[in-house]
């Protein structure tokens, strides 16, 4: 692995993947405590409000983070169309985190579901069996979607520079 990649995915995991992952969990004991035994469809619905919380707020928080990495690192991120994931992800705040959200959705919602219904595979566990999944599901997809925002933020800053950059060049050149 990279070290740029490396570094960022050790900071999403710091700053949103281990909160979200004890938040989640403690939550989901607390509201799914009232029943013994629970199916992979009665939790369908945390499930997919979990990757839609995640895929939205943690990428709202991603320049908070990319401050912080840049004060302790200086990372090169190599151009964004070399980035397979974030040439999908647009620079703007509001569009980046939509589109975090729906490729959060995509592949930690409508892949595994689709697999567990392909399968047949009627999953019953026991409700604290099932907050740790939840817990530990909740985390994976915070850390991408962190991942992915700090990405944007980034990309976002270079793109910013670039246009104060060329403005003060056209600027020199007008005077």
């Amino acid at each position: 692995m990279k070290k740029p990649t490396k570094i960022l995915l050790v900071s999403s995991v710091l700053n949103c993947g281990i909160a979200t992952t004890i938040i989640n969990g403690i939550i989901s004991y607390f509201a799914l405590s009232k029943g013994t035994m629970l199916f992979f469809q009665d939790l369908i619905f945390n499930f997919f409000s979990i990757i839609i919380g995640c895929g939205i707020f943690c990428p709202l928080f991603s320049n908070i983070v990319l401050k912080k990495l840049q004060k302790k690192n200086n990372i090169f991120f190599g151009e964004k169309s070399k980035h397979v994931l974030a040439r999908l992800v647009p620079n703007r705040h509001i569009s980046g985190t939509i589109v975090i959200c729906i490729l959060s959705m995509f592949i930690f919602g409508c892949i595994p579901y689709f697999f567990i219904q392909a399968v047949c595979v009627d999953l019953v566990l026991k409700v604290t069996e099932w907050c740790l999944i939840l817990g530990v599901y909740s985390g994976l997809v915070a850390t991408f979607s962190m991942y992915l925002g700090i990405i944007r933020a980034r990309y976002s800053q270079i793109d910013e520079e670039r246009y104060k950059d060329e403005h003060e060049h056209k600027e020199r050149r007008a005077f």
